[in-house]
């Protein structure tokens, strides 16, 4: 049973993932359609705001990095400390 099934359905499964592979390399380099217009990336706020910082006083925030920071739920520790 499960081989007659397969035996029909290999061409559509190797064809979605051809169409998958084709649409993932095409919309590679477009922007997120889900962020407004002329928002960006809060990594590239982070290193916008260091290269800020480092033009102002680089010897003060030489050894300043960006981190990504994300909200956490209650129980949930980093690798650092936390609650």
């Amino acid at each position: 049973m499960i081989a007659a099934v397969f035996r029909r359905t290999w061409p559509l499964v190797l064809g979605w993932i051809a169409l998958c592979a084709v649409l993932f390399l095409a919309l590679a380099g477009t922007e997120d359609p889900s962020r407004r217009h002329g928002r960006i990336l809060s990594n590239d706020a982070g290193r916008l705001a260091l290269a800020a910082l480092r033009s102002r006083d680089p010897l003060r925030y030489r050894d300043y990095e960006v981190v990504h920071v994300a909200v956490a739920r209650a129980g949930e520790r980093g690798g650092e400390g936390g609650a």
